[in-house]
């Protein structure tokens, strides 16, 4: 039997907070979805509008507890690690993380978590929406029982993870570690680093004194050790913070954190997805298939960006390696591609709006019925005079569910779009959100290669009905796309 637990910031959240979070259950674990609006003034689009602005204009603060960490330790922990994921953590140094997709034996990822490598025996891998510890001690055990001697330790730490996301995310840094210099031109720290660093050769470095963890003073004396990451579920600017010791300090940082993100204008929200979707981030569960059955050679469609995740030059084993380059020299059957889909707001995403897969057909067999049609109890599809409409072939259409799509243009003539039901699927719909700053519905899905060029039209089937749809660049960029709004 599963045991589901709540955070381990929970005890720093107000009454007005835990009575006013929408959950859901992610990694075992109670996950915050949104916030509902403690007057009851305000509604759930409104609330949800005022989360995303927060991240988007000033600062939010993310419970990101549910990124349950997993972490392999002693003297042969790079050995295995570096088996256990496609990247090449021998190319990693102490103070840096890497996305690490975790494989099973067909390629398939079963886990993507973003891996910080603590020190020279010590990596930590922040889990997706699955049980990463068990993933990780199960392959141990393989190898083991294979006659393969390793020296090196699975277990969970008490760690946990908040994330502060938004323009104003430096600020909140420097007010937090009373570090005025923090994230300076001297003590830099890139994109996927949480030590300070030093750029020579085209390369960061650890610079000389740069420290993993670092302490914040809480209000009661008490310290504490946070690791801050340069990392997030956004694109935006922010930091992953890495609570250590959370059981114990994790409540009084939570009000602590979020005392100094209010100072700057911001709040606590739940994920931001629609920041997410239209910025090309993926989410496993969703864009990836919790049956293992999703590839990277599938979701990662440029090269350059494939060899970034699964560096085709890692010269090491790892799980999955020689379907992956099966997979490479064949190339995929279906590509994951960026989707804009036509008409009225779809919803943000985390409000539950997307409860499934959407399914993706042809644009071409979409049926258009004339102006004075309907559809009778029968499903049958009549003109007014009652004579029946049939298609090219004399046939009358039977079955047809008659839904009003939205291709973009209002259709002043009346007419409704149909598509029969012999019409095959050719893919789904993963993730899709409203996107306030391009004001157009963004998502992300799977389609046959054929048809994964840009601006290739398709149509989606939600649950507000046909709409139709076009294939867009990932991430989504206004100016990057020629065809009309």
């Amino acid at each position: 039997m599963s045991i589901v637990q709540d955070t381990p910031f929970v005890d720093g959240y107000t009454d007005e907070e835990l009575a006013n979070r929408n959950v859901s259950v992610y990694s075992h674990m109670v996950h915050n979805r949104y916030n509902s609006d403690p007057t009851g003034k305000m509604s759930k689009n409104d609330r949800l509008a005022k989360e995303h602005w927060y991240l988007n204009n000033t600062v939010s603060q993310w419970n990101v507890a549910v990124e349950v960490g997993t972490r392999i330790s002693g003297p042969d922990a790079e050995k295995f690690a570096n088996m256990l994921t496609s990247q090449d953590l021998t190319k990693c140094s102490p103070g840096q993380g890497k996305y690490t997709p975790i494989l099973n034996n067909a390629g398939g990822m079963i886990n993507d978590p973003v891996m910080y490598r603590l020190g020279e025996q010590e990596f930590l891998f922040t889990s997706s929406d699955s049980d990463m510890q068990r993933i990780a001690e199960d392959f141990l055990d393989g190898l083991r029982a294979g006659g393969m001697e390793l020296d090196a330790t699975v277990d969970m730490p008490d760690v946990g993870m908040i994330q502060v996301q938004g323009p104003r995310a430096i600020d909140v840094m420097r007010d937090l570690l009373g570090e005025e210099d923090f994230m300076s031109d001297e003590r830099y720290i890139p994109y996927y680093w949480f030590t300070e660093c030093v750029k020579e050769d085209g390369k960061y470095t650890p610079a000389p004194g740069s420290k993993v963890w670092r302490e914040v003073r809480l209000p009661s004396g008490g310290v504490a050790e946070i690791a801050t990451p340069r990392t997030g579920f956004s694109r935006l600017p922010g930091f992953e913070t890495i609570v250590r010791d959370v059981s114990n300090v994790g409540a009084e940082f939570w009000k602590t954190l979020l005392a100094v993100v209010r100072k700057h204008g911001g709040d606590h929200i739940g994920p931001g997805h629609t920041t997410r979707i239209p910025g090309g981030i993926l989410s496993f569960g969703n864009d990836m298939t919790r049956d293992g059955k999703t590839t990277p050679v599938e979701v990662y469609t440029d090269d350059n960006q494939l060899n970034r995740i699964v560096p085709a030059s890692k010269e090491a084993w790892y799980r999955g390696k020689e379907a992956i380059a099966r997979m490479r020299a064949e190339g995929p059957q279906r590509r994951l591609v960026g989707i804009r889909i036509m008409g009225e707001p779809l919803g943000w995403y985390n409000d539950g709006s997307m409860s499934r897969n959407w399914q993706v057909y042809d644009r071409q067999d979409v049926v258009m019925l004339p102006s004075g049609t309907t559809v009778r109890d029968d499903g049958l599809v009549y003109y007014a005079n009652g004579r029946a409409f049939r298609d090219s072939t004399g046939d009358q259409l039977t079955k047809l569910q008659a839904v009003q799509i939205d291709f973009g243009r209002p259709d002043l003539l009346g007419r409704v779009y149909v598509l029969p039901e012999t019409s095959e699927k050719l893919g789904d719909v993963t993730s899709a959100c409203w996107s306030p700053e391009n004001e157009i519905n963004i998502a992300r899905g799977f389609v046959p290669t054929e048809l994964s060029d840009i601006g290739t039209h398709l149509t989606v089937r939600t649950e507000w009905g046909l709409r139709d749809a076009v294939v867009v660049p990932m991430p989504y960029v206004p100016e990057k796309v020629s065809f009309d709004k």
